[in-house]
């Protein structure tokens, strides 16, 4: 009888054990066992599956408790490092992976092979063949923050207005009122349907860290100028009066749009679907596709140096690793590490070199530059080929007007129109913008063409306000572990 009861006692506390363990997420660390320095952008899965995640800039990882069971096997690995494996159930919090060790005849024969010139061509070469658009279903989270600076020096003059409900010292005050920083945090959890040259969007979850201030801001401008906007309403529906902007010599007629948007809650907002799927398809166009300007370090080697590095190893596949620089005319700077065999890229870091920019316009008071980008992009060798698994982005750029404006509000006449009213201003503005995406592939399925054409894309996606960032927002869900400045992040508290 005592046998059986503790046969019973330990069955019981087994199954205690593992519910505990599948009823949240595993959160970890990944370490340099040497060093014992985070290492930053592992990837993280589980053995035979194909959903995971990616480790942070700052070695953590979070993997939400559907992904995994108990008994399964966690799998990490980092360019340069042994693949670590561990039942899920062992993983510590803190897992240490190993430098790897490469046969010395394996890196002198693959030494002689290619020069890196050599190399870049065949996988330029070998690049659409080796990273084929499938007919897929991809579990996405996306990460996308801004933060726009509108420094205090910046000008907005009033010289003129006769607009109903627009008198110059009420947009005085609510100029005066603007922050000098604006902050823009959304995260969305989505599955994208590709099949072919179409795809389509469907939402799971969403959240905006959106600034409360901000919104209250905005509901304080609309209270003000409400008079203003009725007025543009009730003259729209006049067919004889019309908008005009005027700046300098030039003067074009303004569309102006009267559709009422969505009425939205503290709670919840809404977006356009296809606007969010328009965003993904060209992050991924955008960094991780060799048609990108943006990988010009391949398809514009006359721009470039480039140096062999040591091979070395990722996920049991020896890789080459080849630097690059630019010469006169490139911009950017980083590695790529491809497979020695099929010459599929599995890693490529690049940014601007030190005192490069691109997009520099200054025309008639008008600026535009950006001066800081770059990327890690990271694939899966699978076996359709090498897939997208991981982008991390940023960009920065600064915009400027220095020119004087007016909208002019104009009534048809025989002869020649009438002006009605006038808004005429002088602009003085500098705005310093910092864009950060990051886009996991958190899992793929193959799709046929009957379940592409059975997804359904609704057409807006909801986003719910949160105050925090906090992995309990997302219901133990796989997603990107934010890093600790983002972590700290919090909306700023209501005004009112």
């Amino acid at each position: 009888m005592n046998q059986k009861l503790n046969s019973l006692t330990l069955v019981l506390t087994l199954l205690s054990l593992t519910f505990s363990a599948s009823s949240q997420s595993l959160v970890g660390m990944i370490l340099d066992e040497e060093t014992r320095g985070p290492l930053p952008f592992c990837t993280v899965g589980i053995a035979g599956k194909s959903s995971g995640t990616v480790a942070n800039a700052e070695g953590k990882f979070i993997l939400g408790k559907e992904t995994y069971q108990p008994g399964d096997t966690l799998v990490v690995s980092h360019i340069g490092y042994d693949r670590y494996k561990k039942v899920i159930a062992e993983v510590p919090k803190e897992i240490l992976l190993k430098p790897v060790s490469i046969s010395l005849n394996e890196i002198s024969i693959l030494s002689r092979e290619l020069t890196a010139k050599e190399i870049i061509e065949k996988i330029e070469e070998n690049f659409d063949s080796n990273h084929p658009e499938i007919n897929e279903r991809q579990h996405i989270f996306l990460h996308e923050y801004e933060k726009a600076k509108f420094p205090n020096a910046n000008q907005m003059k009033i010289k003129e207005s006769d607009f109903l409900g627009l008198d110059p010292d009420v947009i005085r005050d609510a100029l005066d009122k603007l922050p000098n920083e604006f902050v823009e945090y959304k995260d969305a959890i989505v599955e994208v349907y590709h099949y072919g040259n179409d795809s389509k969007l469907i939402p799971l979850d969403a959240v905006s860290l959106e600034e409360q201030s901000m919104q209250d801001l905005g509901e304080e401008l609309e209270n003000k100028f409400k008079g203003f906007g009725e007025s543009i309403k009730e003259s729209i529906k006049n067919e004889d009066q019309y908008f005009k902007i005027k700046t300098g010599i030039l003067s074009f007629k303004a569309d102006m749009d009267t559709a009422n948007s969505d009425g939205t809650a503290d709670t919840i907002y809404l977006n356009e679907t296809s606007y969010l799927k328009s965003s993904i398809n060209a992050y991924q166009k955008r960094y991780a596709d060799i048609s990108s300007d943006n990988w010009e370090f391949i398809t514009k080697p006359g721009k470039y140096r480039y140096t062999k590095g040591e091979v070395t190893i990722v996920n049991d596949e020896l890789v080459y690793q080849v630097s690059f620089k630019p010469k006169m005319g490139g911009l950017f700077e980083g590695v790529i590490y491809c497979s020695t065999a099929t010459y599929g890229v599995l890693q490529v870091d690049f940014a601007y070199a030190s005192g490069k920019s691109d997009e520099n316009f200054h025309l008639l008071g008008i600026g535009h530059s950006v001066d800081g980008k770059g990327a890690r992009v990271i694939w899966e060798h699978t076996k359709d080929g090498y897939l997208l698994k991981y982008i991390n982005a940023y960009e920065h750029e600064t915009a400027s007007i220095d020119r004087n404006f007016s909208f002019v509000k104009k009534e048809k006449r025989f002869l020649w129109d009438k002006t009605v009213n006038t808004l005429s201003m002088d602009l003085d503005l500098y705005f310093d913008i910092n864009d950060r995406v990051e886009l996991l592939v958190m899992d793929r399925n193959p799709i046929t063409e009957e379940q592409y054409t059975k997804a359904e894309e609704p057409k807006k996606i909801t986003f719910r306000k949160e105050i925090s960032n906090s992995p309990d927002i997302w219901n133990n869900q796989t997603v990107l572990a934010p890093t600790s400045e983002l972590a700290k992040y919090k909306r700023s508290s209501s005004s009112k």
